[in-house]
């Protein structure tokens, strides 16, 4: 069954299947305009095995991927997480995925140094504190 629809750059006739699919713009579909962006985790190894890994979300919203990489990396539970860009290559008519943000790396080891940080920082300051306040002390007897 042919469909002849109607527009502003003259009539173009389609069959009922190509009717149901969203209209193209400039030769590119819907989909093909929107890249997906999906969050991967890898998971932890000691055996020194690959690391195994994980799609755990997928959205076409890059602020969503990166906001939910960040949660999923501040909890600590993987070696890593990485955003990926997925799109369609036209020209070579197949998927291409490339990397937008990866996290990786301890951020119990990141807190723990910035924790240590802190302390010795305290422990100095206190440290100085008292000396200045002994020869302070010292002085008026």
């Amino acid at each position: 069954m042919n469909v002849t629809i109607s527009t502003s750059k003259g009539r173009i006739d389609k069959s009922a299947a190509d009717v149901s699919q969203p209209a193209a713009k400039d030769g590119v579909s819907s989909e093909q305009a929107k890249p997906e962006y999906s969050v991967y985790i890898h998971h932890h190894n000691e055996d020194g095995a690959p690391q195994q890994w994980e799609r755990k979300h997928s959205t076409h919203v890059v602020d969503q991927a990166i906001k939910r990489a960040k949660i999923l990396y501040k909890s600590d539970k993987y070696a890593k997480v990485e955003v990926k860009k997925v799109e369609l290559d036209s020209r070579k008519d197949q998927t291409v995925e490339r990397s937008c943000k990866v996290y990786e790396g301890s951020m119990l080891s990141k807190r723990a140094v910035k924790n240590a940080v802190k302390f010795g920082l305290i422990t100095l300051g206190a440290t100085l504190l008292s000396v200045f306040l002994y020869f302070v002390l010292v002085q008026e007897l």
